[in-house]
């Protein structure tokens, strides 16, 4: 059922998060740390709903959830935009990833990758705008 892309994905996420993943605990980077790895099987993967589900034991249901509030806990969490874009970098490193997806879906790798380098611009903004205020206010 989890071939070696996936298990690498969840080892990284993991480590991000400091937890394992895969045990069923609710606490945040539990919950952050699956939601990060269901949007990535998803977006660079194309993995099905169906698919993710059964690699956590869920429902489709449950991954569907994950993926469509990322986005929001992104935005008003800097520090998952960041896990986010550690984890997939880290990702696309380890062994053979690239070779995956740039043969298996050339035109959708390089796209995953302007959003992914996008978010990160946005990040960077916030962080700097952040400073800015904070440099103004004092």
């Amino acid at each position: 059922m989890k071939n070696s892309i996936i298990q690498d994905l969840i080892v990284i996420a993991s480590k991000e998060f400091g937890v394992n993943i895969l045990e069923e605990r609710r606490t945040t980077a539990h919950v952050y740390g699956r939601f990060i790895v269901y949007y990535l099987l998803r977006k660079h993967l194309g993995y099905t709903y169906w698919k993710i589900a059964n690699v956590f034991n869920l429902t489709h249901a449950s991954v569907l959830h994950g993926i469509k509030e990322l986005p929001f806990i992104i935005k008003f969490d800097d520090t998952v935009a960041q896990n986010l874009i550690n984890i997939s970098s880290s990702w696309q490193e380890s062994s053979n990833k690239n070779d995956i997806i740039i043969h298996g879906k050339g035109i959708k790798y390089l796209e995953n990758k302007i959003n992914l380098l996008n978010l990160e611009v946005e990040v960077c903004k916030t962080q700097l705008n952040k400073l800015k205020k904070l440099q103004r206010d004092s």
